[in-house]
């Protein structure tokens, strides 16, 4: 047959060796061997338990087996996960703080400005005999409200901003409306409302007029 004769040339001494094949039979059946010798009329097939003798005239021909070859185990060391430093967020000065949440929120920095001198002179640790606390002064019953902490400069400027933002949001169609919002900062908006404008406080009335002139300056 030409499949045998083409393998008996594949070896010098007439044995056809292969690492595993498998021999195609005429009834459809194969059979597993490590290698096969084809003499005359017969072909002996090398299998993991002996030699089996078949008639060529039955065998189709042989299939090659491709062995994947198991690839060796590597021994990895795991590294210690790389941590990455620490994000240090600058720590920005008292002036920073109020320029970066008055462009946060939208309202002029030197409005900001004009309320912080008025309130505590930048004095990050202003503590006044009512209770109010740090830059922009919070009552600890706001800075709960609003959720912060009223030592924590970036929080109490944060929060500070937000809420002059509201009040000028609250009165923005009255046309007292920077005046209202900064008696209600100071005073409560219980009182501006109670009164319909500046209560006549006189702390009040002063403290509104203070940022005014201030706020008129810086804008020149």
């Amino acid at each position: 047959m030409p499949v045998l004769r083409t393998l008996l040339f594949l070896s010098l001494t007439g044995l056809a060796a292969w690492p595993a094949e498998q021999a195609i039979l005429r009834s459809g059946f194969s059979i597993r061997c490590q290698s096969h010798t084809v003499d005359g009329d017969f072909v002996y097939l090398q299998t993991g338990t002996g030699v089996v003798t078949i008639k060529a005239v039955e065998i189709e021909g042989f299939e090659a087996e491709v062995t994947v070859a198991q690839a060796p185990a590597i021994d990895v060391k795991v590294a210690a996960p790389v941590t990455s430093p620490p994000i240090v967020k600058p720590i920005l000065s008292a002036k920073q703080l109020i320029e970066s949440k008055a462009n946060a929120y939208g309202i002029p920095a030197s409005f900001v400005h004009s309320v912080v001198q008025a309130e505590s002179a930048y004095n990050v640790n202003a503590l006044s005999p009512k209770g109010a606390i740090g830059l922009m002064q919070l009552m600890p019953a706001t800075a709960r409200s609003l959720g912060v902490d009223p030592t924590d400069p970036e929080q109490n400027v944060d929060a500070g901003v937000r809420h002059l933002t509201d009040l000028l949001v609250r009165f923005q169609d009255d046309p007292q409306q920077v005046r209202k919002a900064l008696a209600a900062y100071n005073a409560g908006v219980g009182a501006v409302d109670k009164y319909r404008g500046v209560p006549p406080y006189p702390e009040t009335q002063m403290y509104v007029e203070k940022i005014l002139h201030q706020y008129n300056n810086l804008r020149k």
